[in-house]
This record gives C-alpha cells, sequence and structure tokens, in this order.
C-alpha cells in the first residue's frame, strides 16, 4: 500500500500537474542581449512549443510553528495554466494566481499550519511577508507561486526572469539532448533539465521501497513462524492427559 500509494503520487504530479518538459535557468544578472538571444533560440527552434519565463528561487518559509526550505516561483498567472495545474485537494476546483496573495501547497500549508488568509515569511536574499491566497494540490517539494507584481510590492524590487518552462515537440531523451546542447552554448545559460530524468530519478530512489517491503513480509513471515511454534508447545504441554 506504502509503495502504491507513493507511485501513484508521481504519476500524479508528472502527468496531472505539470504539463512542461523541461525547465532552464539563466544568470541573475542577465544582459538584454543575452536575454534577446535566448528569446530567439526559443523562437525559432522547431523543437521548442512553448517557453514560459519565471522567476525562480529557492527560499525559507517560515512561520510561528515551523520552517522548511521552498521554492518560490513569480509567474505570470494568466500562462501559468498551460505548464502547471493547480487545484484544490478536495474537488480539483481550478485555481489562479491572484495579485493579491500566493499560492502554496498543501504540505507546506500543513508543516506551517497556515491556510488562505494568513501571512508567513520567506526569508532569501531578502525578507517578505506573504498572504496565502489559496492551497493547491502538490506532491514533489514545496512551491510558493506569485504573481510578478505582487512579488514587487512585496519584496520592493524589480522582477526579474531567472529560470524558463518549455514543452517541446516530444520528451525523448535525444531530442532534449540536441536542443540543450544547443542552450547550454548560449551565454547567460546556467543549467536544462528535463522533466522525465527528475522524475526517473525519484522513481529511483523508491525503488528502494521494495527492499524494505521485502524485509517488512520477511520480518512478519518469521514472526508468525514463532509465534505459532511457541503456541503449539504451549498447548502441547498444557492440554490434560488421557485418563
Amino acid at each position: 500500500g506504502l509503495r502504491s500509494s507513493l507511485l501513484t503520487t508521481m504519476d500524479v504530479q508528472y502527468q496531472e500537474i505539470y504539463h512542461y518538459d523541461a525547465q532552464v535557468a539563466v544568470a541573475d544578472n542577465l544582459l538584454d542581449s543575452e536575454r534577446e538571444a535566448i528569446d530567439d533560440f526559443f523562437r525559432e527552434d522547431a523543437d521548442i512549443t512553448a517557453a514560459l519565463p519565471c522567476g525562480l528561487t529557492s527560499v525559507t518559509a517560515e512561520s510561528d510553528t515551523y520552517s522548511t526550505t521552498a521554492y518560490l516561483q513569480a509567474v505570470d498567472p494568466e500562462a501559468l495554466g498551460d505548464f502547471v495545474t493547480l487545484r484544490t485537494m478536495d474537488g480539483g476546483e481550478a485555481i489562479t494566481v491572484p495579485d493579491d496573495g500566493a499560492v502554496i501547497d498543501q504540505k507546506l500549508s500543513e508543516l506551517l499550519d497556515i491556510g488562505p488568509g494568513d501571512t508567513f515569511t520567506v526569508d532569501g536574499e531578502s525578507r517578505a511577508e506573504i498572504r496565502v491566497a489559496a492551497v493547491t494540490e502538490h506532491y514533489l517539494g514545496h512551491f510558493i507561486y506569485l504573481s510578478p507584481a505582487y512579488y514587487e510590492e512585496i519584496f520592493g524590487e524589480d522582477y526579474k526572469d531567472t529560470a524558463f518552462l518549455l514543452t517541446l515537440t516530444s520528451s525523448d531523451q535525444a531530442l532534449c539532448d540536441a536542443v540543450f546542447s544547443d542552450l547550454m552554448a548560449l551565454q547567460g545559460v546556467q543549467s536544462a533539465t528535463r522533466m522525465e530524468t527528475t522524475r526517473d530519478t525519484y522513481l529511483s530512489s523508491m525503488e528502494r521501497i521494495d527492499f524494505v517491503v521485502v524485509i517488512v513480509i520477511l520480518s512478519a513471515a518469521a514472526l508468525a513462524m514463532v509465534v505459532l511454534y511457541n503456541l503449539s508447545n504451549c498447548l502441547l504441554y498444557t492440554s490434560p492427559s488421557p485418563r
């Protein structure tokens, strides 16, 4: 049951929630000429069907009860739906990122003990207080989704693109490698990640669960044999002798 539930959540995350094939990280201090070259590449490469710029950074999310690492993602709310599905855990109702709050994942909501209307603090290159607008279904990592306008409001600084989400004509390894090879040759591009590879990494780590399941089954079988053996001996030596 444990193994099946974990594998099921992986399928939901990468088939129903994530709808993009790759993620590209760029330098924070990207020059205008470098940004233009990257945008031109996205438009001209026939294997890239869509690209969504976003501000992606790692922060510490804090509340009065807990703190943990999370990814803060500032992105155009109207375009996000083509790449990531935000929906409620109960009922699967669609969620839109507003301009006056953030959408956080369910587990982060539970850890920080916060919900819609509450506020929490994020600490990264600078600190800011964020209002929770909604809680979304999510299974891997912790994410905080907010609009560029809200980002600028709470941090008091200009929003900058630091990553791109890409959809490709295929998630095939060879095609992704070819696209990534050309991308990495551009100035300002720092890394490119294939989502299928990330998923395979998680699945590989989950294969250890099979080993744990086998150990638990063997241990339970051994325990059952010992208990039955002891019960048999007890019944044998305590049963009344025939007259």
